[in-house]
């Protein structure tokens, strides 16, 4: 995917889903996921959001990190909550 948002957008796209109440949609959890890896991580990495392996760890937190600044969450279940 190419460098999709500026960060006037990404504000947009975040306070658009967090006070319209909606779900974002994939294409925009992956554009905020691209601008925090530009912002965080591209200089360590010397990666491109679209060279970062899928599924690979660092694609998963950075997902999650994009996920939460959308406002969405996924609780983790611990081994004791399936217990219970």
């Amino acid at each position: 995917m190419s460098e999709c948002l500026t960060s006037v957008s990404l504000y947009d796209t975040m306070r658009a889903c967090m006070t319209e109440n909606r779900l974002p949609e994939p294409q925009e959890i992956d554009c905020v996921a691209a601008k925090i890896w530009r912002d965080a991580y591209s200089i360590r990495a010397n990666l491109h959001w679209t060279q970062v392996e899928t599924g690979s760890i660092d694609h998963q937190r950075t997902v999650a990190a994009a996920r939460a600044a959308l406002g969405l969450y996924r609780a983790r279940r611990s081994s004791r909550a399936k217990a219970a």
